[in-house]
């Protein structure tokens, strides 16, 4: 139980209060008032004097129990409190990854419809550039089918990043985007860049 807990550093300090109590109240001062005549009375009175002491005792301990329960259900409350609040403070940040993850997955799938729209329009270019090397002369072939190849691979590469990009938070979307478009710039004007010649 939590409240067991409440009681350890408090336990010690219950005793010296009643121990204070208790050395404050002097047994003569309930004796009665005929303690002289015997004996017998005189034992009655320290009988009486000590029973009193008892209940005092129990009283003060029973008041400071009550205090120490009122002060545990106190810190119960808190600790409970501060739950709920990191349970609400964890549910607000799900819902803001969730809403910033639904952003990005909307940012990459319109970047990547323009960017697959790229990606054909450099594979039609390949295709027209081999068809134009597939009729110049033989000699000169193998030169421009090594450049074609490589603009081809890099176009490739191209499409492959785009599909296997992964939401690594905003910085590094925007520098992939940047990144992707200055690759996609330089295939795109190197292919418009070759032409084929009988030389």
């Amino acid at each position: 139980m939590r409240i067991s807990y409440c009681f350890i550093p408090m336990a010690d300090s219950i005793s010296p209060i009643v121990s204070v109590i208790s050395s404050t109240i002097d047994p003569t001062t309930f004796k009665d008032s005929q303690h002289s005549r015997g004996g017998l009375m005189s034992t009655n009175s320290q009988f009486t004097s000590r029973y009193f002491i008892n209940a005092v005792q129990v009283a003060v301990l029973g008041c400071c129990l009550a205090v120490l329960l009122a002060s545990c259900e106190q810190r119960e409350a808190k600790v409970e409190n501060a739950k709920e609040s990191v349970i609400d403070a964890t549910q607000d940040l799900k819902e803001a990854t969730r809403e910033a993850r639904t952003e990005w997955q909307e940012a990459w799938v319109k970047f990547k419809s323009d960017f697959d729209k790229e990606i054909a329009g450099n594979e039609r270019r390949i295709i027209d550039l081999r068809k134009e090397v597939n009729a110049i002369d033989m000699r000169y072939r193998d030169r421009y089918t090594v450049l074609i190849d490589k603009l081809e691979s890099r176009n490739n590469d191209l499409r492959l990043r785009v599909n296997n990009i992964t939401d690594e938070g905003d910085a590094k979307w925007e520098e992939f985007t940047k990144a992707m478009e200055r690759d996609m710039d330089d295939v795109k004007l190197s292919l418009k860049n070759i032409t084929v010649k009988n030389n």
